[in-house]
């Protein structure tokens, strides 16, 4: 299910691009801008909207349900689980310290062999 939905998502993505690539602009002069363009002002009457219109307000709900989806499914999936990578990196530098440090323990035990030329002071000699 969830690849299905990522290739809707995809392929709503690139017909978006290519539909609001096709649509024709609305007002190219700096006076539509302010609402004196003439037949086509910015924040005027539009008159009924076009097939390419309500296909693009189509393909935009359809993007957006699967980005939510998408979005969703991601952080479900995610939680209990270390995905990233500071994390990842985080945790093995732990495993790396906590491996150094049993060793540091372990040779702190044992007692290191004293040369041939040094006595070792005891009680009896003093």
């Amino acid at each position: 299910m969830h690849t299905l939905i990522l290739i809707i998502h995809v392929l709503v993505c690139l017909a978006l691009v290519l539909i609001v690539l096709l649509q024709q602009g609305k007002g190219t002069d700096i006076g539509s801008v302010f609402g004196g363009g003439g037949q086509n002002p910015l924040l005027g009457s539009r008159g009924a909207a076009s097939l390419i219109g309500k296909v693009t307000v189509g393909c935009a709900a359809v993007f957006m349900c699967t980005s939510l989806y998408l979005s969703t499914m991601g952080r479900r999936a995610a939680v209990g689980t270390s995905n990233s990578l500071l994390e990842k990196a985080a945790q093995e530098e732990a495993a790396r310290m906590h491996a150094g440090h049993a060793q540091q323990e372990l040779n702190s035990n044992v007692l290191p062999a004293l040369p041939g030329s040094v006595t070792p002071l005891n009680s009896s000699n003093k």
